[in-house]
């Protein structure tokens, strides 16, 4: 099954290289790594190809600025059966991309899994939290209309769904957002 990473990003962002590294070395290996850069130089895109001779990685330029855009983009330029989220400071661990294919397998009904997460610092040691996740189907039913439990960057939904809802909304508060 083929996935795609989407990974939206800017030159700026200090966490790029391991964010790509931890997406390149993952146990499972049917993906591509779709790269939107905001920074239209060739230098930045031949920089990165240069660091990473990866036939799986593709780098585009969206036209328009903004993280819905670039999302929206990626996904229009994806192949993948699953879209999977991944920002530029996010470190996946080497199964992520695994584990989310069995669930998919296991639950070929599934159209959206997420994950918990853990924060580190810049050195990478563990930041305590108190964020629980809530696993349970009927939890995450009551309690999503209220607040939002989902991790964005632990994404990953099949393309059908995602291009059934036209991608990424622009604004914080469309229409299409709310609940009922």
């Amino acid at each position: 099954m083929l996935v795609s990473v989407i990974l939206p990003c800017t030159k700026l962002d200090a966490y790029l290289i391991e964010s790509i590294k931890s997406i390149l070395n993952q146990t499972y290996n049917n993906f591509e790594l779709i790269i939107i850069s905001s920074d239209h130089s060739d230098e930045f895109r031949l920089g990165l190809l240069k660091l990473f001779p990866d036939n799986r990685i593709v780098i585009i330029t969206p036209s328009l600025a903004g993280l819905a855009n670039a999302l929206n983009f990626g996904i229009e330029k994806s192949s993948g059966e699953i879209i999977i989220r991944m920002d530029s400071d996010d470190i996946s661990a080497d199964n992520r991309i695994s584990s989310i294919v069995d669930v998919f397998n296991i639950n070929p009904n599934a159209t959206l899994v997420f994950s918990n997460f853990q924060i580190i610092d810049s050195y990478g040691d563990l930041i305590p939290t108190k964020r629980k996740i809530y696993y349970k189907f009927l939890s995450t039913r009551i309690l999503l209309p209220f607040r939002c439990i989902i991790a964005h960057p632990t994404v990953a939904v099949t393309r059908k769904t995602i291009l059934s809802f036209s991608g990424y909304l622009f604004g914080a508060f469309s229409k299409a957002m709310t609940y009922g």
